[in-house]
């Protein structure tokens, strides 16, 4: 009994190779996130770009007129809400490596013991 013919999937009578798995989905989502870019004129390059020259602006004007006390009630709440968000364990561990690094360089060149 002969094996069935296959029938090649291009046009140059090869069969197609396929592509791996990790590849496929990259391709997948590189396709996902593709974000079309409007090409736009040199006026509506301008207008955009006073637009922000005037966002800027407004933005100094309004940390001027803030106050003090505004201002550290702000950060306060900065500072407040980092408990809101979890640990990143490997940044903390990154964060220690980096102290230890630190640490090893400033006793290299100081040649004593860091206190």
């Amino acid at each position: 009994m002969e094996a069935p013919h296959r029938r090649p999937s291009n046009k140059t009578g090869q069969r197609r190779r396929r592509s791996p798995r990790w590849l496929a989905k990259e391709i997948r989502t590189a396709v996902r996130y593709h974000v079309l870019v409007t090409v736009i004129d040199r006026s509506d390059a301008a207008a955009y770009l006073d637009r922000w020259v005037l966002m800027t602006q407004r933005e100094r004007m309004e940390l001027r007129e803030t106050s003090t006390e505004q201002k550290l009630r702000q950060l306060s709440a900065l500072f407040a809400s980092r408990s809101l968000f979890p640990v990143n364990a490997a940044v903390e561990r990154e964060r220690e490596d980096l102290r230890e690094r630190w640490h090893r360089i400033r006793l290299a060149v100081r040649d004593r013991p860091i206190t």
